[in-house]
């Protein structure tokens, strides 16, 4: 299996857009500002438009720890389909691209490319986050908790809105872990 993950890695670099290493800058509008320090730790992915390598993701959990050379370490981890499906782990390298807010990254997957990571929205307690990918082409929506609530979404619709995104091409991904009584991935009153 593990072929497997080395193709689709492969292939979610060859089949992004162009675009996607050169990218329009001035189509986002990032954060004022991220505490790298509180920003660092696990983040539930509840909601992106998935790249290849994310399709059937189910438990999605992006860790970040900072480096001591400034430079982060990231762990992406799934299961497959099901939340006892096969584990996915992927450690992919953050680099602080813009140092005075800290909301620009950008992220190495493979060298030598680096790919855009636009922090778009961050709630003040740093319950949620947004993260812009290149020309609207991803985004992912992250929390501390593995729910938000319906007002929370409502903001996330509107900045996603807001920043030029397709609301239709946004999609959940399911938290499922043990011991929880429901879905929180198909619970909404019709937001994302």
């Amino acid at each position: 299996m593990k072929l497997n993950l080395m193709v689709r890695s492969f292939l979610f670099l060859l089949l992004m857009p162009t675009g996607c290493i050169h990218f329009d800058r001035s189509a986002f509008e990032t954060v004022p500002s991220v505490d790298l320090q509180t920003f660092m730790g696990d983040w539930f992915v509840l909601a992106n438009i998935p790249t290849p390598i994310e399709e059937g993701a189910v438990n999605a959990i992006e860790s970040y720890a900072m480096r001591d050379d400034g430079d982060i370490d990231i762990t992406f981890k799934f299961n497959q389909d099901t939340p006892d499906g096969e584990l996915q782990v992927y450690h992919p390298k953050g680099f602080i691209e813009d140092t005075k807010t800290n909301a620009e990254w950008r992220g190495q997957f493979i060298w030598p490319i680096k790919l855009a990571y636009l922090i778009i929205g961050l709630s003040d307690d740093h319950g949620y986050t947004v993260i812009a990918g290149p020309n609207h082409d991803y985004v992912w929506v992250m929390a501390r908790t593995t729910t938000l609530p319906d007002e929370v979404w409502e903001e996330i619709n509107s900045l996603l809105v807001r920043q030029g995104y397709d609301l239709k091409r946004v999609k959940r991904v399911p938290q499922i872990w043990p011991g929880m009584a429901r879905n929180p991935a198909t619970e909404s009153s019709g937001n994302l």
